[in-house]
């Protein structure tokens, strides 16, 4: 890439979202040079809103698979890198400076890494977050989705924020998981199980 400014696509998918959706691509909307979004419902609300800030909206047919919907946004990004967030973050004008400042660093990142600040219980964690769009970074995980870490890596003082929205819980997770064969399980995915279970109160399982 030389001395050129980074280029970068937004990855995302959705489904019901019109309660966070337009927060979120307003707050993004300035900083990134394409914005991809793919839809895994009907959700006319959802579209209508996609649809104010981008033409590249793609349905995909939801399979209880977080990685294959990621990773199919992923697949139409053209940019040199490739930012994802859910629905219902965004990012405030102080860290969207930062980002654009990002841009036109010429270091030779692979995968940067951003905090998150999604819950007021916990401090601010790293994830990654901006990626080198080169095929050879995907995420693996049908829930809890990752990418491995690999190549040359930084941790940044950019913080993505979740919009504080009351969802309720629900069992979505939970059916996940018990989708599972027993030898697909991996450790990360037993803790997450456990969590899941712990947070329906399920403690004996």
């Amino acid at each position: 890439m030389g001395d050129l400014m980074k280029t970068i696509s937004l990855c995302m998918i959705v489904k019901d979202e019109e309660e966070s959706l337009d927060k979120c691509l307003k707050s993004v909307s300035s900083i990134v040079d394409e914005i991809i979004i793919v839809i895994t419902s009907d959700n006319q609300k959802t579209y209508e809103i996609a649809n104010k800030y981008t033409e590249n909206i793609y349905y995909f047919q939801w399979i209880n698979d977080f990685s294959k919907a990621r990773n199919f946004a992923i697949s139409k990004a053209t940019k040199d890198y490739y930012l994802w967030l859910d629905a219902d973050d965004y990012i405030n004008d102080e860290e969207k400076e930062k980002i654009v400042m990002l841009k036109d660093d010429n270091e030779d990142i692979d995968i940067y890494y951003f905090l998150y600040d999604f819950d007021d219980n916990y401090m601010p964690f790293y994830r990654e977050r901006l990626i080198k769009n080169n095929n050879k970074y995907l995420f693996k995980g049908k829930i809890h989705e990752a990418i491995i870490p690999s190549g040359n890596t930084k941790n940044v003082d950019i913080t993505i924020t979740q919009q504080r929205i009351e969802k309720g819980l629900t069992d979505r997770n939970i059916k996940i998981f018990e989708s599972f064969k027993e030898d697909e399980f991996t450790t990360r995915d037993y803790y997450y199980y456990a969590r899941e279970l712990y947070r329906h109160g399920k403690y004996q399982k």
